[in-house]
């Protein structure tokens, strides 16, 4: 049987400027202050970008206070955070249970991501209408992608010690897809899991029975785990720049737009369906909308992706 899942995305406009300042300011410095300008701007969609992200993903602000957005930060365009749902996108790591019973001793491990990879194996399908996480194919492998925090990878790179840390270095290095844009970049690879570390990865200050242990939510991914959607004004371009002249031509300001926006959210059934066994396709449908979970005939859960929260060290991540 076939089910298609719909999901919808509100769309909005962002922008961010510079102002180079007045004929003198620009005369003052040998700089080409238009060029950094243009350097200034990629680097903060790239953040922005980065950021909202995570936050996706996570489903949550986190108290991460290097973020351009705000502890308060509820979402964008209307598209609100979805937090994952317990039990089938939590795993928390070491003896952890829940949020209340995390303590130090739980740190990310190669024990977690083993954990990870067989509770994305074996999770739903079949007649229990819950979507598996689908594999990233490369090469005709599986992979799946975790983005931990620095202090994860510290405390991976501690269990495993040199040798171990080299056998994960080369296993990334002889994959069959190490030349996939999955792989750039990152620490390596077990399990056929893709390690990459990442200081924008959410930390939490609220964890353990006294809400006072600090913990990490890595992303554990599969394929169409998140959705990115753009809208156009009609160039047919993602980014707009655009300059302008004010105080009668003295100052040059320039300034950047995008129209966009991600979910990872809940899908909707599409009408008509075709009905046999429970079996999904993945689906993508919508001018701005995406589905990131293989079609059922029930209602699909949060995402296609595993939170991972962990503590110790600045929070190693406990699978949430």
């Amino acid at each position: 049987m076939l089910k298609l899942y719909t999901d919808s995305v509100y769309i909005d406009q962002m922008r961010s400027g510079v102002n180079t300042g007045g004929r003198m300011t620009r005369k003052r410095t040998l700089h080409d202050l238009r060029k950094i300008a243009r350097k200034r701007q990629g680097e903060y969609w790239s953040r922005v970008f980065d950021e909202i992200f995570f936050m996706y993903g996570s489903g949550a602000r986190g108290i991460n206070a290097d973020y351009i957005f705000p502890t308060s930060y509820t979402g964008f365009a209307n598209n609100a955070f979805a937090a994952p749902d317990s039990p089938n996108h939590i795993l928390y790591s070491g003896d952890a249970t829940a949020k209340a019973n995390v303590d130090a001793a739980d740190k990310m491990g190669l024990a977690t991501i083993d954990r990870l990879v067989a509770k994305a194996t074996m999770m739903g399908g079949g007649t229990t209408g819950i979507p598996q996480i689908q594999p990233i194919m490369i090469d005709g492998e599986e992979h799946f992608v975790l983005v931990m925090t620095p202090w994860d990878e510290y405390n991976l790179r501690t269990e495993t010690g040199t040798s171990g840390w080299l056998d994960i270095q080369k296993a990334a290095a002889s994959a069959e897809g190490r030349k996939s844009p999955i792989f750039k970049g990152g620490l390596g690879m077990h399990n056929n899991v893709v390690l990459h570390s990442h200081k924008g990865v959410f930390r939490f200050t609220d964890y353990g029975s006294g809400s006072n242990v600090a913990a990490s939510r890595s992303l554990f991914m599969g394929t169409q785990a998140m959705v990115c959607a753009f809208g156009s004004p009609g160039t047919g371009l993602r980014f707009d720049w655009h300059e302008e002249t004010r105080d009668n031509g003295n100052q040059v300001v320039i300034s950047t737009s995008t129209i966009f926006a991600w979910t990872s959210g809940y899908g909707t059934p599409m009408l008509p369906d075709l009905r046999s066994p429970f079996i999904g396709l993945q689906c993508v449908t919508g001018a701005a909308s995406v589905r990131p979970y293989p079609s059922t005939s029930r209602p699909p859960v949060s995402c296609s992706n595993l939170v991972c929260t962990s503590t110790g060290n600045g929070a190693a991540p406990l699978m949430q």
